[in-house]
């Protein structure tokens, strides 16, 4: 396709409600050249959600180090032989690029966990975060460098805590010289993430660069 998409890329869906938009991920499975996409039909805690022919969505991408927003329609709803839906074809693209050394500075309460069956749990914030990695703090060491955890915090897109991201981790480095006291930072790099874990990750750090407000691309392109 002319916009980069390719079958089987995860593509996130937002609602236009102001106060509590709703965001799914969805596949692209297919499509018609300047005609339409054909996405699977999206899906909150394994249901179908039920969305009506007409409805519009925010739609989200990412191409590598860049970031695709777009407004579609729903054209149609199919059930048979699975579900899918019909959105129309995008002529209007908002597109950035997003570095992946780019960070920002958050405030994410989350956990690293220790494999094995001997399995620690180190508490404490995620203080940055790129889509490649992150920094966290916290007072109980959770290994040392060269370490492989599990690290979980929820992402709050726009607000609201859409995703809970669990990811394998390598610490990369420890410091604490900047740290409050009693605490240390460890520098994490992420490992093997799954396209929606992705996905979302890469839309959190995208809105926070961007200052992207709820309305979606319509309201301004990142710098």
């Amino acid at each position: 396709m002319e916009l980069g998409l390719r079958i089987g890329d995860t593509l996130q869906l937002q609602t236009l409600q102001e106060d509590h938009p709703a965001r799914y991920h969805v596949t692209l499975i297919g499509g018609a050249e300047r005609r339409s996409l054909l996405v699977t039909a999206p899906q909150a805690d394994g249901k179908i959600i039920l969305v009506r022919e007409g409805q519009v969505f925010v739609v989200r991408a990412f191409l590598g180090d860049r970031a695709l927003g777009f407004r579609c329609t729903v054209l149609k709803r199919v059930a048979v032989p699975y579900p899918y839906l019909h959105l129309s074809y995008p002529y209007v693209l908002e597109q950035v690029r997003v570095r992946r050394s780019a960070r920002v500075l958050v405030q994410l309460p989350g956990e690293m966990i220790s494999p094995g069956p001997l399995a620690g749990v180190a508490k404490g914030t995620v203080i940055d975060l790129s889509v490649t990695g992150a920094m966290f703090e916290c007072s109980a060491s959770p290994g040392d460098v060269g370490a492989r955890l599990r690290l979980n915090c929820n992402l709050p897109i726009a607000g609201m805590a859409v995703h809970l991201l669990e990811t394998d981790v390598v610490i990369r480095n420890i410091e604490t010289e900047n740290a409050p006291e009693g605490t240390a930072h460890y520098g994490v790099h992420f490992m093997d993430v799954n396209p929606a874990a992705a996905l979302a990750l890469r839309a959190f750090v995208y809105e926070r660069l961007a200052g992207m407000g709820r309305e979606g691309p319509s309201e301004g392109a990142a710098p």
